[in-house]
């Protein structure tokens, strides 16, 4: 006799939803993202959007990892690590909402370059988006219509490339934007975050 075919239910995919901004009942981040760098990401009123997070691995590496609190279709909620859906908030909504409108703004390339650059162009109002130099298209960059916008890319062939995606991306939302190339005395992959050799201004 034939016997039965053994028959498996694949396991379906619980497709989860980031929840934005972040509800004052969400529980406290997971244990592992409670140390090390963290940054967030905050609408132009000052609530939370998301995080993005460096996590230290065992093996000495390092990864930047986006961190959301999520629904599914169940009205479950848990912190996940995934990116909000695009098109992305930008880092520094909330400053930008702080400033005269005419403030101009300094955009580079991450979040901890962003917060140093605020300290050395206090005039500026420093941004970044989310994901480095391959998600240039994934940001919402539309609020820095008809703003002044300087670039400042990392200074390596990734960093160029994104800075004149970004010039493209500004000007469809109608805002003019001029990059700062690196000087040649910098080191490979520089960015503002890093400490200039000696003998720069």
């Amino acid at each position: 006799a034939r016997k039965p075919r053994a028959t498996s239910k694949a396991k379906e995919k619980v497709e989860f939803t980031p929840v934005m901004p972040i509800p004052d009942s969400a529980p406290s981040l997971p244990p592992q993202y409670r140390t090390g760098p963290r940054w967030c990401y905050r609408d132009g009123d000052g609530m939370e959007l998301c995080y993005s997070f460096r996590l230290d691995r065992p093996d000495g590496s390092k990864d930047f990892v986006p961190l959301c609190f999520c629904r599914d279709a169940q009205g479950n909620h848990q912190w996940k690590e995934t990116a909000p859906p695009a098109p992305r908030p930008l880092y520094g909504l909330d400053k930008l909402a702080k400033e005269a409108p005419d403030a101009p703004i300094l955009l580079v390339e991450g979040e901890k370059t962003a917060d140093a650059a605020q300290t050395l162009f206090r005039g500026h109002v420093c941004m970044t988006w989310m994901g480095g130099s391959n998600a240039t298209g994934k940001a919402d960059f539309s609020p820095l219509a008809g703003r002044t916008v300087t670039i400042w890319p990392d200074n390596d062939a990734a960093g160029i490339k994104a800075a004149a995606e970004l010039v493209g991306i500004l000007h469809g939302h109608g805002t003019e934007a001029k990059t700062i190339y690196p000087a040649d005395c910098l080191p490979e992959k520089w960015d503002l975050a890093d400490t200039p050799p000696d003998g720069f201004d």
